[in-house]
């Protein structure tokens, strides 16, 4: 596990803003498995209202109620997930990640 510098060198403060766009690009991931969710159980729903009287609709609206549920759950599972890995800090903008093996964090990325 390797510590983020808070401004220590030329690459930290990129670091920094690198880590803070992939934790808003993990909440609008997480935003979007919700987005889904809801679409999901709102469609099971409208349905099971409008087409209760179909035994072969109200299994299939049970099936999608049941989709967006799991959905959301994965979503949620997943969100957490990643912010555990990053372990992040708002207001220090700092890191504790794992860095794969072979890698390092010493020398920062060429630009293209």
């Amino acid at each position: 596990m390797t510590l983020l510098p808070k401004n220590n060198g030329a690459g930290a403060g990129r670091d920094q803003l690198a880590l803070m766009r992939t934790h808003m690009a993990n909440e609008r991931t997480l935003l979007a498995y919700l987005r889904t969710a809801l679409m999901l159980v709102v469609t099971g729903g409208t349905i099971l209202k409008f087409l209760a009287d179909i035994v072969f609709y109200q299994v299939v609206g049970w099936i999608i109620i049941t989709s967006g549920i799991t959905v959301a759950v994965l979503g949620i599972k997943r969100y957490r997930q990643y912010q555990r890995q990053f372990a992040f800090d708002a207001n220090t903008a700092q890191v504790d990640c794992k860095v794969p093996a072979g890698e390092s964090r010493s020398t920062p990325p060429t630009e293209l």
